[in-house]
C-alpha cells in the first residue's frame, strides 16, 4: 500500500464527524461563520483562501442583530437590533451545510496497522534520544562538578612599568632627536 493510499484512508477515517457551519453577512458585505450563532462560540471570517477569526468589536449582521466579540474569535454576546432599525434591513441568509463521509469498514484495520508501524519505527528512535539525553546529563554533571572544585585564580592588575632609559616625560629641547632633525641641523645650522 503506498503512503499517499494510506493517508487517503487516515483522512477518510478522520473526517466521519458531522460538520455543521453557518455562514452569516455583515451590514458591510463581510461573509462570517460559525458552528452556531450562540455565546461562546467560534467564529470566523470566511476568505477564498483561509478562515481568520473575527476580531474583538461589534459587528452589525444584515438582519440588524449585534454580534459582539469580547475575545478573539469568540461570540461573547449576540443583541437583537430595535424594530426600527431593522425594518428596511435585509434578513441574514443563514446556511446550514453538512458534510457527512462514510469510510468502509477496512479501513479501520489498516489504520490501526499504519499506527502500529510508525510507532515501531519511531520508538527505537525515541529510545536512542533518551540515552544521548542522559549520556548529556551526565557529561553536564562531571563538567559542572569540575569546575565547581577548580578554584578560580584571581586576576591582579600590573600596569607596564616605565623602564629607566627612557624619561616618563619629555619636555622642551629634551625631546629625542630624528634624522630629519639632524640633517636639518646640518643645513642650516644650530638655531
Amino acid at each position: 500500500m503506498k503512503a499517499n493510499e494510506l493517508l487517503k484512508k487516515i483522512l477518510l477515517e478522520m473526517s466521519k464527524k458531522k460538520v455543521h457551519l453557518g455562514q452569516a453577512t455583515l451590514d458591510n458585505g463581510t461573509v462570517i461563520e460559525a458552528e452556531n450563532f450562540e455565546v461562546g462560540a467560534e467564529v470566523f471570517i470566511v476568505t477564498e483562501d483561509e478562515r481568520i477569526p473575527l476580531p474583538v468589536g461589534e459587528y452589525t449582521l444584515e438582519d440588524g442583530e449585534v454580534l459582539v466579540v469580547n475575545e478573539e474569535g469568540l461570540i461573547g454576546e449576540i443583541a437583537t437590533a430595535s424594530t426600527e432599525e431593522a425594518e428596511g434591513e435585509v434578513a441574514v441568509e443563514a446556511e446550514e451545510e453538512t458534510i457527512e463521509v462514510e469510510a468502509p469498514a477496512e479501513v479501520a484495520p489498516a489504520v490501526e496497522e499504519i499506527v502500529s508501524a510508525v510507532v515501531d519505527v519511531i520508538a527505537p528512535m525515541v529510545e536512542e534520544m533518551k540515552k544521548q539525553m542522559e549520556e548529556i546529563k551526565e557529561e553536564m554533571g562531571k563538567y559542572k562538578e569540575k569546575m565547581s572544585k577548580t578554584s578560580a585564580k584571581v586576576i591582579k592588575h600590573s600596569p607596564a612599568k616605565p623602564s629607566t632609559n627612557t624619561p616618563a616625560v619629555k619636555l622642551g629641547n629634551a625631546k629625542e632627536r630624528t634624522t630629519a632633525d639632524r640633517v636639518f641641523e646640518r643645513l642650516y645650522g644650530n638655531k
